[in-house]
């Protein structure tokens, strides 16, 4: 995709995060690097900012101190409507409350990134048969394509959101719980789909989950217990 193979996927260093109501940072992050490529697990227990960590990989938040860079670019050194648009470009995020647009298709949900991003949309040919194509194999067949997402069930509204973030191969995939609403089956499916989108593409992927049983799929770990950190 035309990245510096020398550069993190996403780096951190020296970051400090605390919401304004707290006396202590949330998040304490000397270092934390992402190479271009990986699949990575994030986990760590609830309150220990992991859904914080990935506002913040994504550019939605920003640190008090240190910086945060995605392919080598600070999400600090940027306006508001820059990270808009280089996030629009270069990451997709899978929101752990999915963030469809409740009266839009599944199909018109899919599709809206490439609208902000020319970049993503050059990357293929036909982007309404590849969305088409990713939302059959995760069982969201034509039946459901032209349905308003707040009809869909919350499982079909999760596979959405996460065919959403594959589309137009972002160089950066981050994902919150994208398996919480899943069962076993459409679970295993939705990992392989994923999986193999990333590898085919070459994109890193940052997967934050509950269920330690899924780790194994991973190049690595990374224990959100291991920084300093101080819960809510």
């Amino acid at each position: 995709m035309g990245t510096d193979a020398r550069l993190a996927a996403v780096e951190l260093c020296d970051v400090k995060f605390g919401w304004r109501n707290s006396s202590a940072p949330l998040l304490s992050i000397p270092e934390m690097r992402f190479e271009q490529g990986e699949k990575v697990f994030l986990a760590g227990p609830s309150g220990y900012g992991k859904s914080t960590l990935l506002g913040l990989m994504s550019g939605v938040l920003l640190p008090q101190e240190g910086t945060i860079r995605v392919l080598g670019k600070g999400w600090g050194e940027m306006s508001a409507s820059q990270r808009d648009r280089y996030r629009a470009d270069h990451l997709g995020v899978i929101f752990q409350m999915f963030n469809l647009v409740p009266y839009l298709s599944a199909l018109e949900n899919v599709l809206l990134p490439l609208k902000f991003s020319k970049l993503r949309a050059a990357r293929l040919l036909d982007p309404e048969e590849q969305a088409r194509e990713l939302l059959g194999r995760l069982g969201i067949g034509s039946d459901l394509l032209g349905r308003p997402a707040g009809e869909l069930s919350v499982g079909e509204q999760q596979r959405t959101a996460a065919v959403r973030a594959l589309l137009g191969q972002p160089e950066v995939l981050i994902a919150d719980e994208p398996t919480s609403a899943l069962d076993a089956d459409n679970r295993d499916a939705f990992l392989e789909l994923l999986i193999a989108e990333v590898e085919l593409s070459g994109a890193t992927l940052i997967f934050v989950s509950h269920d330690g049983s899924l780790a194994s799929r991973f190049d690595r770990v990374v224990q959100l217990a291991d920084f300093r950190t101080v819960a809510r």
